[in-house]
């Protein structure tokens, strides 16, 4: 199965993986098994990645919109 995913919400997954220190598709698993998991949870329990901390968004999206 492939679940295609927004780069920022890709890492957080992989970051709470390596964090735990089990794959990303056992993760998942347990997620599925956990009924009162809902996504929303996910994001309030996690704080956001600074990847994007020092690049200015428009200059972003150009070189992104730029690309295609």
């Amino acid at each position: 199965m492939v679940i295609d995913l927004p780069p920022h919400i890709e890492q957080m997954v992989l970051n709470q993986a390596l964090a735990r220190n089990i794959s990303v598709s056992a993760l998942i698993e347990q997620w599925a098994k956990q009924d009162d998991m809902l996504l929303i949870d996910f994001f309030k329990q996690n704080p956001p990645i600074d990847a994007f901390a020092d690049i200015d968004p428009v200059a972003y999206q150009r070189a992104v919109r730029d690309e295609w």
